[in-house]
């Protein structure tokens, strides 16, 4: 009897002992997995330095909130070689990244915490934006293919297409609706129409009728829609630019006309839905106040002697970014701005940064 319950005492003590070693091997495994992750949701964002274009300089920074210390090129580091040749647009789908290189014509799939580079997908003409409709499904834009390409973010391909006819480029999904604006083509043609698709069907809805040179599409949160619309300062006479809020459910119209700003070459919104205020970058800093029925246009900042090139909105830390990209050759710089139009701090980036994303 003493002997059978010394055995179990004993068979007892090594189970205890297997389980504590095992959840400290756990624990250490965990640990160390958490110690590689270099970008971490929530410690900072990443950058987007489109690169010259056929100079295949394109790169991601990283900025980190902790010491306001920057990490450059984080993809050639990663892997060792180069990310491509104009890096258009960026999507994070939880443990993977995708980014858009336009002109090399794929998009290279790496891993958000490490950007090692688990695979590339081919087969587009020349990708714009990417969307992700949901956890299975991306469409992707495209400057010269006329259509959308549906990607499938589990075996990483292309598996269909939208025909649309016309160039494609932002996009944003809405009330289970994806609209997507059709930008004018250098002289090619002109166009004032945005398309909205149905995901599900992977049809043409509808073909809505906005500004000349609908370039970026966002929404706000009444499932409102606002279309930059870049207009064209080269044309005789110029058509000036403006900014669109459709309503999808009852196609009412609003229209802020821009004509009473100086004309800039670049224009782009972010939106910041706690304040219920959209910032705009049309040479200078602006804001629009859409909680009301009235649109008022408020300046914020002026960049006299800068080329301000992209905006974007830290919604967790309510702060803005401006990127400006110099002569387009050499580095640019990122200007952190708070939400009142007060410079806090200006720090570098790559060659022509264009967009900030949060995470």
């Amino acid at each position: 009897m003493f002997t059978t319950i010394k055995k179990i005492h004993r068979f007892s003590f090594h189970i205890v002992m297997a389980i504590t070693i095992l959840t400290v091997f756990t624990a250490c495994v965990k640990n160390d997995q958490d110690d590689d992750q270099l970008f971490k949701a929530g410690e900072g964002f990443f950058i987007l330095n489109e690169g010259g274009w056929q100079k295949a300089n394109a790169s991601v920074s990283y900025r980190y909130y902790e010491g306001d210390s920057s990490k450059h090129n984080i993809f050639e580091t990663a892997n060792g070689n180069k990310l491509g040749d104009v890096l258009q647009d960026m999507m994070i789908n939880d443990s993977l990244t995708y980014l858009v290189v336009n002109n090399s014509g794929y998009i290279k799939v790496v891993r958000t915490g490490t950007f090692e580079e688990k695979t590339t997908i081919r087969g587009f003409n020349s990708p714009r934006s990417i969307l992700k409709i949901n956890n299975t499904t991306a469409f992707v834009s495209d400057l010269y293919a006329n259509q959308i390409y549906v990607v499938n973010l589990v075996t990483n391909a292309i598996t269909d297409s939208i025909q649309t006819g016309k160039y494609t480029e932002n996009m944003v999904l809405v009330n289970g609706k994806v609209y997507v604006t059709l930008p004018s083509v250098w002289g090619l043609y002109n166009s004032d129409q945005i398309l909205e698709i149905d995901p599900a069907t992977k049809t043409i809805t509808r073909q809505l009728t906005v500004g000349l040179n609908p370039y970026q599409v966002i929404a706000d949160q009444n499932g409102s829609i606002w279309i930059f619309c870049m207009g064209d300062a080269w044309a005789t006479p110029a058509v000036s630019a403006s900014i669109h809020r459709l309503d999808p459910k009852t196609t009412d119209k609003s229209v802020i006309d821009l004509s009473g700003l100086p004309v800039a070459y670049s224009g782009t919104m972010s939106y910041n839905k706690t304040d219920k205020k959209i910032y705009f970058l049309y040479g200078d800093l602006y804001q629009i106040d859409i909680s009301g029925s009235q649109y008022p246009v408020t300046k914020l900042a002026a960049f006299s002697g800068r080329t301000t090139y992209g905006l974007g909105h830290d919604a967790a830390n309510d702060y803005l970014y401006i990127s400006d990209v110099k002569d387009y050759n050499q580095n640019g710089t990122i200007l952190k701005y708070s939400l009142a139009g007060q410079q806090l701090d200006e720090f570098s980036a790559g060659v022509i940064p264009s967009r900030f994303i949060f995470f």
